[in-house]
């Protein structure tokens, strides 16, 4: 038996608004996909986490990949992982917007 319970919630670390944000005030939320270049540094980190990640998690998946392409041309070493994302049906047109910006090409709208 325990003495002692620590309870630690990291509410997600921002990766993308829910089905229910409106009720938690949390509409609009996407803390991971709105960082910009000066993140440069996790791009490594990002990068791995598209080759690991299982697709389940739609939504962390499309919140890295526009985190990468926010970070601009420094994130130019994850365009491989973001080549491979081209290949999850759900992250496809995120992963391709991002190499656009890495690449700074002109972004296509979606709509």
């Amino acid at each position: 038996m325990f003495s002692r319970v620590i309870w630690i919630v990291l509410d997600s670390v921002g990766i993308g608004e829910m089905p229910d944000a409106a009720a938690y005030g949390d509409s609009g939320s996407d803390t991971l996909g709105n960082i910009g270049p000066g993140a440069k540094a996790a791009v490594p980190d990002l990068g791995k986490h598209l080759l690991t990640a299982n697709e389940q998690v739609v939504f962390v998946l499309r919140s890295v990949a526009a985190a990468l392409g926010n970070i601009g041309p420094d994130a130019a070493s994850a365009l491989p992982a973001l080549e491979q994302a081209l290949k999850m049906h759900r992250v496809v047109y995120t992963a391709q917007e991002a190499i656009q910006k890495i690449k700074g090409e002109p972004v296509a709208t979606w709509y």
